[in-house]
């Protein structure tokens, strides 16, 4: 009698439980990102910008994503051994296609995202410059890997059907570690893009500390891209849908922990409103303490001018009038006054004052009345 094979039942393996609570979990969270981060923008009054557009559209590509997990662990048998689910491993491999195009889009709008927030930030032609040479990276990245996932083997059903005749692919092991190695490389130049700037700013190094905390939560991607690399590395396609339960699961950390990451930063006002409100509420107190007694809370070239120092007086803009009845005789100003009749006479004089480390140079017009 020929013996029968049952398939694992749904979820049966502890790898595919995995995926499906991962998926789930960081749906959920990725999209409530998304939301505090617009109920700050409203709080702010703030128009939604290109950074949220592109930030919004990829966490739609992550909806895609979390689909095609769940479909890789339903049609695909991901977590199983391939000799357990072999009808099944054609099918896993049609929807890693798939999940391999919306990787790319979904962490390509992410990164272009948090790229365009910094060009907002900080408004710098020079900065910009940098920002833009990254998006391109980011770009050509993406569009890297979405061409090798349609043409990495000929013909394109090989990809799924090894017995095709003639059918060839190139090392896909390899293709897939250079891809996440070229990802860690971009995660590290948007991480060092604002670094310079925060550190010119003239505040405290604990404030420092703080920006470079908030904007460097993408240490956090990049730690998770390293795991997928790892994973990568013991992927057998002798056995695809075992091995590869790890990495697709990676593949949809790193995008949707991608967004929380991305929102981070935009969440000051919701902060405001929560319980760390007391600690800003101090630090911006003692600041105001601190500016009041004439010190600054930075080491600086600069001093504090006293309201005395020199004194202002209001003048019309480019013309000062004086009135006289008479004109003094300690008046040194020209022949703007007639000796015998004492009347005050108009004239223009160029009168040049002299203060220490200023010279203010003011056209006189002199009326008679």
């Amino acid at each position: 009698m020929p013996s029968s094979h049952r398939e694992p039942g749904l979820y049966e393996s502890y790898r595919a439980r995995a995926i499906l609570g991962v998926v789930i979990a960081l749906t959920i969270t990725s999209t409530l990102s998304l939301i505090l981060r617009l109920i700050a923008k409203r709080i702010q009054r703030l128009k939604i910008a290109a950074e949220d557009w592109t930030i919004i559209a990829a966490q739609i590509a992550v909806y895609g994503m979390s689909a095609c997990a769940i479909l890789e662990t339903i049609i695909g048998g991901a977590g199983d051994h391939a000799q357990d689910v072999p009808t099944k491993v054609p099918q896993f491999l049609k929807v890693l296609i798939a999940l391999q195009v919306f990787y790319a889009t979904t962490l390509a709008l992410i990164k272009t995202s948090i790229c365009l927030f910094y060009n907002r930030v900080f408004p710098l032609h020079k900065f910009r410059i940098f920002s833009y040479a990254v998006i391109a990276c980011i770009v050509a990245w993406a569009v890297g890997i979405i061409f090798t996932a349609f043409f990495l083997c000929r013909p394109f059903a090989f990809n799924w059907n090894p017995t095709i005749p003639g059918g060839k692919c190139a090392n896909q092991p390899v293709t897939y570690i250079v891809i996440g190695v070229l990802d860690l490389v971009i995660d590290l130049m948007i991480l060092a893009l604002p670094l310079p700037m925060i550190w010119g700013l003239q505040m405290r190094l604990a404030n420092k500390v703080v920006l470079f905390a908030i904007f460097g939560v993408g240490i956090v991607t990049m730690v998770i891209g390293a795991l997928r690399i790892h994973a990568l590395l013991a992927v057998s396609f002798m056995d695809i849908t075992y091995t590869s339960a790890y990495p697709v699961l990676w593949s949809f950390s790193e995008p949707a922990i991608g967004i929380s990451v991305a929102c981070a930063p935009l969440m000051r006002p919701l902060v405001m409103r929560g319980p760390l409100r007391r600690l800003f509420k101090q630090e911006s107190t003692y600041a105001r303490e601190t500016y009041a007694r004439g010190k600054s809370t930075t080491t600086s070239s600069f001093r504090r001018i006293e309201e005395h120092t020199y004194p202002l007086n209001n003048v019309t803009p480019g013309v000062t009038t004086i009135t006289a009845g008479k004109a003094s005789e300690s008046f040194d100003a020209g022949s703007g006054s007639d000796e015998e009749s004492g009347d005050t006479w108009p004239i223009t004089q160029q009168v040049e004052a002299r203060s220490p480390g200023i010279t203010v140079k003011t056209e006189w017009q002199l009326e008679h009345h």
